[in-house]
């Protein structure tokens, strides 16, 4: 069966005859070796209720579960009872309610997501591995392989195995990233990122001409960075305005509320040689932790809708400063950004990018990322969460970062025509 033809536009049209289609195309073309027909004992469908506002509005997410078997597979002979598997599905399909229900589909996030999975994902993961001579290797680690992933203008299906039947954990974004968690997703942004710049530079591919579709990119007539940053800022007037305390503070952001889609837009531009593929969404509910026996630890990173070709260290500062409590993201910054950079540095060494991250242009991308992460924070904590927690960390953010003294005025990042007008 063609992929296309296991598009389904919601939950309802999961059927058996789908379960049965949607099996035999994945022991066909994503289990190597595997031949033979499959036969479908039983299956059932269970509803995922996300607990986070923006993930249970941005999908419908189900639990599949199937028990069946492979007959006539003559290339692995075995009894009956040998062939019996068990396998728990998690399908993703159009959005359904929420925020984000219209903006997904119209912004091409959903074919971002899917051909991420589908495309780039799949060649950097193969790519690595050849280049370290091994079978996997580790970008097989942080990103989830998929069973189907396919769209068309209107509908997506994406389809991975259930990681926490895999032994993954996630987060609450409310609960936030412990301190080892946060070094743990450091260091693995850290490779992925420097994978994906040693790929381009080793075979020399354009990242957004090569794998089109599967990058987003901003505009100033997205959604995304209009209604979104409109109305963060909007809200935060009505919560912050006659309270004395926070008057400094919004006079301080009164520039980036000014320019805030031009701002981001040009921040989000690749600045070359070391722009290169961002999962976009860090924070919690999109990393999985598993935990080994001896205490190590690996990750998943799950939901690449807005994947872009950027700076990687808007990565770390996003999940830095949206996924954490503020207590422990002072306490491991610091460290975070040197576990991040040594990984990116190692990662191009050991792969012969024939290049190296200098340490000055790191620096000044972190310090680009934290601006942007002001305007991001405001028009995500700030737009869809409400808890005191996640006010307070919002808070604590925008605090730190405008009244740090290594981050220099805004103007100086605007593209010349917004930074005259301002003045």
């Amino acid at each position: 069966m063609a992929e296309q033809e296991l598009l389904v536009r919601s939950a309802n049209d999961i059927t058996e005859t789908w379960v049965l289609n949607l099996l035999q195309y994945h022991h066909h073309h994503n289990l190597s070796g595997i031949g033979g027909t499959v036969r479908l004992r039983k299956w059932c469908l269970q509803d995922l209720k996300s607990k986070e506002t923006l993930g249970g509005g941005c999908s419908s997410r189900v639990i599949v579960k199937v028990e069946y078997e492979v007959m006539g597979d003559v290339e692995h002979p075995a009894t009956t009872e040998e062939q019996l598997k068990e396998e728990t599905f998690v399908v993703k399909t159009v959005p359904s309610q929420g925020v984000m229900v219209d903006m997904l589909t119209s912004e091409g996030l959903h074919h971002s997501e899917v051909n991420q999975y589908g495309k780039f994902l799949r060649v950097l993961v193969t790519w690595e591995a050849e280049r370290r001579g091994v079978d996997v290797g580790m970008m097989a680690e942080i990103v989830p392989s998929h069973v189907l992933a396919v769209s068309d203008d209107h509908y997506f299906t994406l389809v991975l195995p259930d990681l926490t039947q895999l032994g993954y954990q996630t987060r609450l974004l409310e609960e936030g990233l412990s301190g080892p968690e946060v070094m743990v997703t450091a260091r693995a942004l850290g490779r992925f990122h420097g994978t994906a710049v040693a790929f381009k530079m080793v075979t020399k591919t354009n990242l957004q001409d090569s794998f089109p579709t599967c990058f987003h990119v901003a505009h100033d007539q997205s959604e995304l960075f209009t209604f979104f940053h409109k109305a963060g800022f909007e809200r935060l007037h009505q919560e912050w305005e006659g309270l004395p305390e926070r008057a400094a503070l919004l006079s301080l952001l009164k520039p980036y509320e000014t320019h805030a889609t031009t701002f981001v837009v040009h921040n989000l531009l690749p600045r070359e040689p070391f722009a290169t593929a961002i999962h976009g969404d860090p924070q919690p509910t999109n990393i999985l932790f598993k935990y080994t026996a001896d205490g190590d630890c690996t990750i998943k990173l799950i939901d690449w809708a807005q994947a872009r070709y950027s700076k990687g260290t808007y990565d770390l500062v996003y999940m830095l400063s949206i996924g954490v409590e503020p207590e422990v993201r002072r306490q491991v910054s610091s460290q975070a950004k040197e576990e991040y950079f040594k990984a990116f540095n190692d990662t191009l060494k050991d792969l012969d990018a024939g290049l190296a991250y200098p340490r000055n242009v790191f620096d000044e991308d972190m310090m680009l990322s934290e601006q942007l992460s002001v305007v991001w924070c405001v028009s995500s904590i700030n737009l869809l969460y409400s808890s005191t927690r996640l006010q307070r960390r919002l808070y604590c953010i925008l605090n730190d970062i405008l009244y740090s003294p290594s981050i220099k005025p805004l103007h100086y990042f605007l593209p010349e025509s917004s930074s005259s007008s301002s003045s």
